[in-house]
């Protein structure tokens, strides 16, 4: 008998999604296991295989490998805190993204899609830049703003496909409830605690046990936790280690604030912390034995917070750096959104690979739909390029990617391209100013004014297209359903109700339509009608999964006003 399920997903108006599962598991070649480690604040220099320059090959470095002059009026934090050379041999904090990184690809022209945390995280998970929504800073408690929900973020479109999917800390799209991650295509949901000293270790037992529960379907995780963002303190075992582990005390006494936060734990030593979790959970897919199932994709979400107050005046353990590219978070210069990236798919991506090719964060969206096999969908314009070719193919395939914008919340600022990046007024030459100070555009009037016109027509086409944040509102579509699936056999029907909230000022019609898919299943009626008087009075959908051998997917949309929540709702079918 084939079973089909529904799954009703909670966001503004309603997208109905028939998952095609086939026999897609977790140890399906076509549809690997993704985790996605999305860590705050992590700059450039921050990790032992992005020490500059030198690249760290087997622990070993070039006896000449000096550290460069810093950039004239770059960071502030000084430079390669996270490693030292101790008789000729390198000694780093991050020994398991180093490890990481030399079993797959190390991304060294990878861009965040901003340079401040919640665009950034937005553009990721949508796929489309920041500037289309108009966002430049941070949606904060304080905001009755949030994720559109009719968005389709990454979490959505793997659902659709058949993933299980799971957000571990950070979230920072909107506080309402209609801006939650669990109704926007996670399925779970496990927030940060607030217990500062045991929340790296907490969130990764939580994800480790997430990981391993017994299931039939590929995972998804995005782990996005706090660290090692600033006022963040490491774990008890874990202060003072990287003193320790280099040998030497990098802070004299005295040179610490009267803040106990900063006296108990420093930037580096959370780094090191996060990485140790981090071993945890790779060693856990091996103990699994899915490591080789799995998809590991690890970067941040903007460059060092090297510009705080604090570090301007000398306050160490504050922040990493750029180094040895000028910016912090909140510019637009180029380590402020230039970090870490590394990719690790065993028997796929190349081992021990390194490229300067372009990728940033806006190019997950449509690399993890290829991936997984999922459609691209055509009611929107998404910014991000698929990489995946590009990543199995290194070193004889280059990037698709044709520049990285560099986005602000109002418009791409700059432009990147291939070693020149281009502002309004100015022409820079990063492979030999990175500090960004001097104009060479009459070197090269041509690419200067072609990248001009090339940022003047990518700002033409975001902005004709912005849906901007959602609003909060009160108003919202209800549903019977409380559970993420609702099983119906092949040739039978199963139902659901739907409901408002608050009343609606006159007749109100939530409609159905689908949205891609296939068409063994269908709902009636395809449309309901609430007024003034009827709005309390839950009304039935049926759902009627038609005689098949097929396993199939559908997407339907049911919405109201613009300015009213949709619901999404997951239906899934299998040929047992």
């Amino acid at each position: 008998m084939t079973n089909r399920c529904l799954f009703i997903h909670g966001i503004v108006g309603a997208y109905l999604v028939l998952l095609m599962t086939g026999s897609a598991s977790a140890t399906d070649p076509q549809r690997p296991n993704i985790l996605l480690f999305y860590v705050d604040d992590l700059a450039y220099n921050d990790i032992g295989c992005y020490r500059y320059p030198g690249d760290l090959v087997e622990g070993q470095l070039a006896e000449d490998d000096a550290p460069a002059p810093y950039p004239e009026k770059s960071a502030y934090a000084a430079a390669n805190q996270a490693s030292e050379i101790i008789k000729g041999k390198l000694i780093s904090i991050t020994p398991n993204l180093d490890a990481l990184a030399q079993q797959g690809v190390k991304l060294t022209c990878y861009h965040s899609p901003s340079s401040v945390c919640s665009p950034s995280r937005l553009a990721l998970l949508t796929g489309r830049t920041p500037s289309r929504f108009g966002l430049g800073g941070i949606i904060s408690n304080k905001m009755d703003a949030g994720i559109p929900s009719r968005e389709n973020t990454i979490p959505e479109m793997l659902k659709s496909v058949g993933y299980r999917t799971a957000a571990f800390g950070k979230w920072h799209l909107g506080k309402a409830e209609q801006h939650q991650p669990t109704l926007h295509g996670f399925d779970l949901y496990e927030p940060s605690s607030g217990q500062r000293e045991t929340e790296l270790l907490r969130l990764t037992q939580k994800t480790m046990a997430f990981i391993e529960k017994p299931h039939d379907d590929p995972f998804f995780v995005y782990f996005a936790c706090h660290q090692p963002h600033y006022r963040n303190v490491a774990h008890p075992d874990f202060v003072g280690s990287v003193d320790k582990l280099l040998g030497k005390r990098r802070y004299l006494k005295g040179d610490r604030t009267t803040d106990t936060v900063e006296i108990s734990s420093d930037y580096h030593d959370v780094v090191h912390e996060l990485d140790h979790r981090i071993g945890q959970m790779l060693k856990h897919l091996d103990e699994l034995g899915i490591a080789d199932q799995t998809l590991v994709v690890f970067t941040s979400d903007n460059g060092s917070w090297s510009n705080h107050p604090k570090a301007r005046q000398g306050v160490p353990g504050i922040s990493g750096t750029g180094y040895p590219y000028r910016g912090a978070k909140f510019e637009a210069y180029e380590g402020s959104t230039r970090v870490p990236a590394i990719v690790r798919f065993p028997g796929v991506v190349p081992k021990n690979a390194i490229s300067s090719e372009p990728v940033t964060g806006l190019d997950w969206w449509k690399t993890f739909a290829d991936i997984a096999g999922a459609e691209i969908p055509s009611d929107r314009e998404l910014d991000g390029f698929n990489v995946w070719p590009f990543l199995t193919g290194l070193p004889a395939v280059t990037s698709p990617r044709p520049f990285v914008p560099h986005d602000r919340g109002k418009g791409i600022v700059a432009i990147s391209d291939r070693g020149l990046k281009q502002f309004s007024n100015r022409l820079i030459d990063i492979g030999k100013d990175q500090s960004e100070l001097n104009d060479v555009s009459d070197s090269h009037p041509e690419r200067s004014i072609a990248m001009k016109q090339q940022m003047d027509k990518t700002n033409a086409r975001i902005r004709s297209d912005s849906p901007m944040l959602e609003p909060a509102t009160r108003q919202s579509i209800i549903t019977s359903i409380d559970q993420p699936y609702l099983n119906i056999a092949s040739g039978e029907t199963s139902s659901f109700t739907i409901a408002m909230n608050v009343a609606p000022d006159g007749p109100l019609t939530v409609n159905f339509h689908k949205r891609s898919g296939v068409e063994s299943i269908e709902l009636a009626p395809t449309s309901l009608t609430f007024t003034p008087t009827n709005w309390r009075s839950p009304q039935r959908v049926t759902v009627t999964a038609k005689i098949d051998d097929l396993d199939g997917c559908a997407v339907y949309v049911a919405e109201a006003a613009n300015d009213i929540p949709i619901r999404e709702i997951f239906l899934r079918h299998r040929n047992h």
